[in-house]
């Protein structure tokens, strides 16, 4: 039986504005931390800005034992055995409870933020962060690197999430963060989330890699999502599956495809996604999509299969197939500049 695919006014119930909240920075009668910098040594108590543990993941434990949630890092670059774990440990650093702030950049005595502080695996680590089942996740003014979930057991968690790995949470929220240069060989090169039920992601993530399956920022069984900032030069996008509510405002440039939503609802695509090889928007099993924004020189601007998605105000342009869809369920057209496509609109089924 042939699928109507109907083409008509559409009333935009999402808002596309999204603005990145400042980091949580507590005042330290407001606040107790623990601090890590380099220079620092474990023997200390990690309490007071001129005492400062070496290693995260003894401030971790502390901040655990005290009932603290944030962590402070002062600048650098944290390496295995040098801040983050050793090899043998698998993740750079575990975090397995609580309500956990690590807020990076600080300067050498903590009285100011002026940078970021790296977290580098250097392919020595199969995560650099590890995190499950606690309350909420909040990193901030971090460089993640050098990551590589490198089990070829399909099965593994370290097949999974080499920059980022999160799973059960109520809230993860990454901002003013770069997640660039991590590997895995199943999915989530640079971050992986499964069941994580509020995320904010305002960061960059580029130049991580998938070898077998797709999404170099993966999120699973997830709610309330909330992407901005750039996703570019990954091996394969964005990959959103069996998750609702989902708000990409950012850019996709230079990736295999750009954003890949599969078996979700309540979509809004906002920001501009181009250069990607494959295409720019992919659909599958989804409903109550909307796109808007700029598609530009992608082998396919929005792709849908078995899917139900509305285009609004949207520039789609240099592509090879402007809009391809297949067995549709519903598309709609709205105020969109729509040329210099190979192909402008094809629909099947």
């Amino acid at each position: 039986m042939r699928r109507l695919v109907f083409v008509s006014i559409v009333v935009l119930v999402l808002s596309s504005c999204v603005v990145s909240p400042l980091p949580e920075i507590g005042k330290d009668s407001e606040v107790r931390v623990v601090y890590v910098s380099l220079t620092g040594d474990d023997g200390n108590s990690g309490l007071s800005k001129d005492k400062p543990v070496k290693s995260i993941q003894l401030a971790l434990f502390k901040a655990w034992k005290e009932g603290i949630n944030y962590i402070y890092l002062a600048e650098g670059e944290y390496t295995p055995n040098n801040g983050l774990n050793q090899p043998s440990e698998y993740s750079g650093i575990v975090i397995t409870n609580g309500n956990i702030r690590i807020v990076g950049g600080w300067n050498s005595d903590f009285s100011k933020i002026v940078g970021k502080s790296i977290l580098n695996g250097q392919g020595q680590l199969k995560h650099v962060i590890f995190a499950s089942n606690l309350g909420s996740l909040k990193l901030y003014n971090l460089i993640i690197t050098g990551g590589y979930a490198d089990d070829y057991d399909a099965s593994s968690i370290h097949s999974r999430g080499g920059g980022v790995y999160v799973y059960n949470t109520m809230l993860f929220e990454m901002s003013n963060t770069i997640v660039i240069s991590n590997k895995s060989i199943q999915v989530g090169g640079g971050l992986y989330l499964n069941k994580a039920y509020t995320v904010r992601i305002y960061g960059d993530i580029g130049y991580n890699k998938s070898y077998w399956a797709e999404g170099d920022l993966y999120i699973w069984n997830s709610t309330n999502v909330v992407i901005q900032g750039n996703i570019f030069s990954n091996s394969k996008g964005v990959y959103i599956v069996n998750s609702e509510n989902i708000n990409f405002n950012g850019n996709a440039f230079n990736n295999s495809y750009g954003v890949k939503i599969q078996n979700s609802t309540n979509v809004l695509i906002v920001g501009s996604i181009y250069d990607n090889n494959s295409s720019g928007v992919h659909l599958e099993g989804s409903s109550n999509v909307i796109i808007k924004g700029t598609l530009v020189s992608n082998d396919t601007g929005i792709y849908g299969y078995f899917s139900q998605f509305s285009v609004l105000d949207a520039f789609i342009s240099y592509n090879n197939d402007g809009i391809r869809g297949w067995y549709l369920n519903y598309m709609s057209i709205l105020n969109c500049d729509i040329f210099s496509n190979y192909n402008g609109i094809y629909l099947y089924g």
